[in-house]
């Protein structure tokens, strides 16, 4: 849960924390932010002690030192033997009983462990039966991977499962370690795992990204991560831009790297691409000491003729002396939060940044990403920077404010105490419509999303509209789908005035009606297209939190939320006068011009969206399109991509044949850009290559009968309606899945399940396609609106042997479970009064 509330009052406890190692002995990021995380609690009155593993050479128990702040105590202590750090010796029965021995003496409140490394992998144990409450931060991925970071020898990052099996030949091994002795240690180190998590009262990530990753590889915290945001170690630290660069600056564009020099770090694919780039105009500012001698000669060899800056030792002090235009950091493993990207923002510097772990959600649009390992990506953003040297003032405008210490303490101090109330929720969910009759993205979620909240002991209501001609428009009725308790306004497609569009008197006393009969916790609008935006003002007068997922821009555009202009030029933003040209094809306003009714619909639509307490994207475009128009604040929309059923793909196996086949999966409708494939697929050789589209065909009848005329290539089916549970089957016999819409789109769901079932997939260069599809990665990209460039993109894949097996790079999907347990902490966040920071 992401705990965005103000600073509150809290009760002063005695917090004892647990960590591997601590200044000035071992400066390392988790140990920088427990010294300061304690020195805050310890300012705001807590009794703060710290417990800390070292490399001294003598056991002797705990051993209380100074420490760098004088209001906490540290105490460290040496684990017996010779190999404090080796992951096969983190039980150690010696240090248990000095941990027992010391809480028994100091009897905190709340023990805080941060890591087991050089300690023990019973700290969470040892504190339970001690009768401590424990909460556990995870700042890396050790409890899923005794390589801590889940990069395998060969630098690529890991996505088994932590077993014998997918870990015998890659865990770290001296030489007097066999496959015997390996595979029970492993044994005991995921027994041992799984313990601690299972025992802890509360788990907290620093990101959205690291939570996704504990859901996945570490079932004990499957709904049970708590999503908190470290404070940022340094706030300002001067130094950094030099000025805004361009071509006739008279120096160079630098570009800096600084932290430890480790292969999964990545500086070599930096070094690298500079070397590809091949332009003097560019300087590397590399700072740092690369310990490992073979990668430091790596790294000397790639910087050899390089206009570089090498400075081996440094503070956090010396980086006021960074100079510096741009901050990269190619990292490949998968990043919890990542201390040196708030550095590069304390010293006003954009970051481009590996599109893994919890790097894209910090970078946000302060910077770009590029797939991990990818040296021409990198290379190509670089150039970009050269050619448009506007770009960096945007992104240094978009570095997000600081995070302080003081606030992040009392945050994490709601962690300290037990959860006011775990009783089952009601959530009522608003949406345009919903299944069976209707299967698009927005309704698929819902359900999904439904089932999944119901599987978790609370009640979901869906209230809904649908068509039909038999019935009176408006008639409300109750029914059920798929056990879910459906309520269900009748709506014939029609308006009366332009007004009926966003404001309905009557679809509001209608909602009264639902709210007064389901009494819900929750108000969840997952679309509000056909209801009306007095919906908001109804739920917060009885007092019901609000959340409002936005799927699409229907709020910023009255054109179907397409940000579209007629003839499907697509539209850069709302401004009045176009929009009142583009909407003509409502019905008119019950007075005025459609100018006026234009701005008076914004003005409602604000004054609603004032009242939302939590916005949720499932894409970055979309948050920074609601951002930038100045409708939502930035810190009351957070990014939160959409979850979905993810079984059932890998075990479908992928049928080969000779034939090419493309495919399309979804709403057969012209907003959906199907007719560019057809028309691609016209131009392509008649053999060798097939394309199945599947989608109702009877939705949109005259547009599906003008693409049978047009389908002139032999290879072209037209499959009709399908089951959802069908997808996995239907894919399994796609090649390459297109997704050609004509609009910006949002987070496509038919990309996320082609993912899941290793299909690649060529889409628009814009948008949430664009955002979801990395080019030359998981997919190609073609120009929007363009059947020819998609034709282009097709032909490669005929022409290029082995195109589709590289193009398979695939990114983690959401799990519905997961975004189901974040979406519960997210609403009892609201119910406990931790609202959003206005």
């Amino acid at each position: 849960m992401t705990l965005w509330g103000p600073v509150v009052d809290t009760p002063t406890v005695k917090i004892l924390h647990v960590v591997h190692g601590f200044p000035p002995e071992h400066e390392g990021g988790t140990e920088l932010y427990v010294a300061r995380l304690a020195h805050a609690q310890a300012d705001a009155g807590h009794d703060v002690v710290v417990v800390a593993g070292t490399a001294f050479d003598q056991f002797d128990g705990f051993v209380e030192q100074p420490a760098p702040s004088g209001d906490v105590r540290l105490l460290r202590i040496t684990k017996p033997g010779h190999m404090h750090d080796r992951w096969d010796h983190g039980a150690s029965e010696a240090v248990d009983d000095a941990l027992a021995d010391l809480l028994q003496r100091e009897r905190p409140d709340v023990v805080h462990v941060h890591h087991w490394l050089r300690l023990t992998r019973a700290v969470v144990a040892t504190a339970k039966r001690a009768g401590v409450r424990v909460v556990v931060t995870a700042h890396d991925a050790f409890a899923t991977c005794p390589r801590i970071f889940r990069v395998r020898e060969d630098e690529a990052f890991c996505q088994r499962e932590l077993s014998v099996a997918s870990c015998l030949s890659c865990v770290p091994r001296d030489g007097d370690m066999d496959d015997s002795y390996v595979a029970a240690e492993l044994d005991h180190f995921m027994a041992d795992m799984v313990r601690e998590l299972d025992l802890a009262d509360a788990v907290i990530a620093p990101s959205e990204a690291q939570a996704q990753l504990l859901a996945r590889f570490a079932p004990p915290l499957a709904g049970r991560v708590e999503v908190v945001p470290h404070a940022w170690l340094v706030e300002s630290c001067g130094g950094g831009d030099v000025g805004g660069w361009t071509p006739d600056s008279g120096r160079p564009l630098r570009v800096a790297h600084w932290g430890h020099l480790l292969p999964f770090k990545g500086v070599h694919l930096l070094l690298e691409s500079i070397r590809d780039l091949a332009d003097d105009r560019v300087e590397v500012v590399l700072w740092g000491t690369a310990d490992d001698l073979a990668y430091r000669e790596r790294l000397d060899a790639l910087a050899s003729g390089l206009r570089i800056e090498r400075r081996a030792n440094f503070t956090h002090e010396d980086l006021a002396g960074l100079r510096a235009d741009v901050a990269v950091f190619p990292t490949m493993a998968h990043e919890s939060y990542s201390f040196v990207v708030s550095e590069a923002f304390a010293l006003g510097l954009p970051v481009l940044a590996s599109h893994r772990g919890a790097l894209p959600e910090r970078v946000g649009s302060a910077g770009w990403t590029f797939a991990p390992g990818d040296v021409s990506g990198l290379t190509a953003l670089l150039r970009r920077l050269l050619d448009e040297p506007d770009q960096l003032v945007s992104m240094r405008d978009a570095i997000p404010p600081p995070r302080s210490f003081d606030a992040h303490a009392a945050e994490v101090a709601r962690t300290y105490a037990p959860e006011a109330s775990d009783e089952p929720l009601c959530v009522l969910f608003v949406v345009h419509q919903f299944l069976p009759a209707h299967v698009a993205g927005t309704e698929v979620y819902a359900y999904n999303l439904a089932k999944q909240l119901v599987a978790l002991g609370h009640r979901v209501v869906i209230y809904t509209t649908e068509s039909d001609g038999d019935a009176e428009h408006s008639l409300l009725r109750r029914k059920e789908y798929d056990g879910l308790e459906v309520w269900e306004a009748v709506h014939n497609n029609w308006f009366p005035d332009f007004e009926h569009s966003y404001a309905d008197a009557e679809k509001e006393r209608q909602f009264g009606e639902v709210l007064d009969a389901v009494q819900p916790d929750v108000v969840h609008a997952q679309h509000l297209f056909k209801h009306s935006m007095g919906y908001v003002a109804l739920a917060k007068q009885r007092g019901l939190s609000v959340v409002y997922t936005l799927h699409e821009f229907l709020l910023m555009c009255p054109r179907n939320g397409w940000l579209v202009r007629p003839g499907w030029e697509l539209c850069e933003g709302p401004e009045p006068a176009a929009c009142a040209e583009c909407v003509t094809f409502l019905p008119a306003p019950s007075e005025g011009s459609y100018l006026d009714a234009v701005g008076q619909r914004r003005r409602v639509i604000d004054a609603a969206l004032a009242e939302v307490d939590l916005f949720i994207s499932p894409s970055r475009f979309l948050r920074e399109r609601f951002v930038n128009e100045g409708m939502i604040d930035a810190d009351r929309i957070l990014y939160s991509d959409n979850g979905m059923p993810t079984s059932g793909y890998a075990e479908t196996p992928h049928a080969r044949v000779e034939s090419v086949r493309f495919g399309f999966v979804g709403t057969i409708a012209e907003w959906k850009g199907v007719h560019l494939i057809v028309e691609a697929m016209n131009g392509l050789p008649v053999e060798g290559v097939e394309c199945a589209i599947w989608g109702v065909l009877e939705y949109f009848e005259d547009y599906v009968a003008q693409l049978k005329r047009d389908a002139r290539h032999p290879g072209i089916s037209f499959h009709g309606r399908f089951d959802n549970a069908q997808v996995a089957a239907i894919l399994c016999d796609i090649d390459c899945l297109i997704v050609p819409s004509l609009w910006f789109e949002n987070s496509p769901i038919t990309i996320h399940e082609a993912f899941l079932a290793g299909v690649p997939v060529i889409a628009g260069d814009r948008g949430g396609m664009a955002e979801s599809v990395e080019h030359g990665v998981n997919g190609l990209h073609f120009s929007m609106h363009d059947s020819s460039d998609l034709q282009r993109q097709m032909q490669r894949v005929l022409d290029e042997p082995g195109l589709l097996e590289r193009l398979s790079d695939f990114p983690e999907i959401k799990d519905i479970a997961t975004d189901a347990s974040l979406m519960e902490q997210r609403y009892r966040t609201l119910l406990a009064g931790k609202v959003p920071e206005r």
